[in-house]
């Protein structure tokens, strides 16, 4: 039974570190990836995850795999699920949920996809791929949250009660007077 207190901890930190230096070495993987893809690379990342927050670097339509004339998003889904490890994700395809694509006022497409654990979003989990007029990639920014396991990955309540209860929660000044 001592022994059994001593061994099954050092078990479990064996465990813990070696899927640390999985996840590293997968990360330095995507870093290279992209280096390699990219020009002008520059990759800034988060001290908590070490996944990268902003990624710099133009890599072509072509060098992704995809048809010049490609949907920007198609661009963009692309990109991420090449580039998941290196953005914080296992799996870009189930983990990031296309949101939204605009355009600036200089012709460059930003596509930001939520973060997902099932059909539940995760606050403030994103990744948007910022595209140039060509339709090249020319980066990320990343916020892509750690502390997902265990998370629901049902909605335990639906959009329009989650609505229903912010109002009633929090009703403009106006109506306070009229009530």
């Amino acid at each position: 039974m001592r022994m059994l207190r001593l061994v099954v901890p050092v078990m479990v930190a064996s465990a813990v570190l070696a899927s640390a230096a999985s996840a590293a070495s997968t990360q330095q993987a995507a870093k290279d990836r992209f280096s390699q893809d990219a020009q002008g690379v520059r990759i800034v990342s988060a001290p908590a995850t070490a996944a990268a927050s902003t990624v710099t670097g133009t890599v072509s339509a072509q060098k992704l795999g995809v048809s010049s004339n490609a949907t920007a998003g198609t661009v963009a889904r692309t990109a991420v699920n090449r580039y998941a490890a290196l953005l914080g994700v296992s799996n870009a395809s189930s983990q990031l949920r296309y949101a939204q694509a605009t355009t600036d006022a200089l012709g460059q497409s930003h596509v930001r996809f939520a973060q997902m654990v099932g059909d539940v979003p995760v606050y403030d989990g994103a990744v948007t791929a910022h595209l140039t007029r060509g339709d090249a990639l020319s980066g990320f920014t990343a916020g892509i949250s750690k502390a997902v396991s265990g998370a629901a990955t049902q909605a335990s309540v639906t959009s329009d009660q989650a609505r229903d209860v912010g109002l009633a929660r929090h009703r403009p000044a106006d109506q306070d007077d009229q009530a």
